[in-house]
C-alpha cells in the first residue's frame, strides 16, 4: 500500500527574513506552493533562505512557513534514499527567536513528480468545492476524507513520491517503503494514512466527469488546462 502524507499544522512558528514567502506576492512571488508537485525549478532566486522563530516549539521534522513546506535532513535523507535526485531541496537557515541559528539542516522541499491517479469513483468524496472567482471560477476540486483514498497503481507505476490532481489541498502520495521508514525513523509532526491501492486504469472521463463539463464551456483554458495539469511528470 501507498500512504497520504501531510502534516499537523502544529508546529514551531517561524517567518521569513529575508522575503515575503508568499505566492501571492507580485514582487516575489514563489516558483511553487508548499508541497504541490509541479517541475523543477530552474530559477530559486525568490525563495526565502532565512526564517526566524517567532515562538520557542521545538523543532520537528516537517512543517509550514508561509506558503512554503519546511523539513528537516532526516527527511530529506529518506527521500534521496529512495528518489535520489528526483525531487528538489533548497537549504535555509533557521534561527531563533533571539537571532541565533540552529545547527540542524533544514530545507524548502519542493517535490517534481505529479501525475492523474487517484481514483475518485472509489475514494471518499466528502465534498466538491469550486473556484469562486476569476477565469477559471467554477472549476472543481475535490475533498477526499485523509483516510479514503484509492489510488490506481498502473497510473503512478515505479514513483515513489508523486501528487495527484483535482483535489483541494495539497496531497502527497508516497511509496508504502517510504511510509514504513518515516515511521520507523519517528519522524515528527507528519501524517501518514495508507491508501488503498487497485490494478485499475485512471480515466479522466470516469474519475473527473465535473472537470470535462466545466471544460467543455470554458474553451478559453481548456487547451491551458489540459498541457499544464493532465500531463505526467
Amino acid at each position: 500500500m501507498a500512504g497520504y502524507l501531510s502534516f499537523w499544522t502544529e508546529g514551531p512558528q517561524f517567518d521569513w527574513q529575508d522575503k515575503s514567502g508568499s505566492q501571492f506576492d507580485k514582487e516575489t512571488q514563489l516558483p511553487f506552493f508548499l508541497w504541490a508537485p509541479s517541475p523543477k525549478v530552474t530559477d530559486s532566486s525568490n525563495l526565502p533562505t532565512v526564517a526566524i522563530q517567532k515562538d520557542k516549539v521545538r523543532l520537528v521534522d516537517a512543517f509550514r512557513i508561509m506558503d512554503l513546506s519546511v523539513v528537516s535532513a532526516r527527511f530529506k535523507a529518506i527521500i534521496e534514499e529512495f528518489e535520489a535526485d528526483v525531487h528538489q531541496f533548497f537549504p535555509v537557515e533557521l534561527r531563533r527567536k533571539d537571532g541565533t541559528p540552529y545547527e540542524d539542516s533544514y530545507f524548502i522541499f519542493h517535490p517534481t513528480r505529479t501525475v492523474p491517479c487517484v481514483l475518485l469513483s472509489k475514494s471518499g468524496i466528502s465534498e466538491i468545492v469550486r473556484v469562486a472567482v476569476g477565469p477559471r471560477t467554477g472549476l472543481p476540486h475535490h475533498h477526499v476524507h485523509a483516510g479514503e483514498y484509492v489510488i490506481s497503481r498502473p497510473a503512478f507505476g515505479e514513483r515513489k513520491v508523486f501528487g495527484s490532481l483535482f483535489l483541494q489541498g495539497n496531497a502527497l502520495f508516497v511509496s508504502d517503503a517510504i511510509m514504513a521508514r518515516m515511521q520507523a525513523k519517528r519522524l515528527t509532526n507528519l501524517k501518514l494514512y495508507p491508501v488503498k491501492e487497485l490494478d485499475e486504469p485512471w480515466v479522466l472521463e470516469k474519475e473527473a466527469p465535473e472537470l470535462v463539463e466545466f471544460l467543455k464551456d470554458k474553451p478559453e483554458i481548456a487547451a491551458e488546462y489540459y498541457e499544464k495539469y493532465l500531463k505526467t511528470l
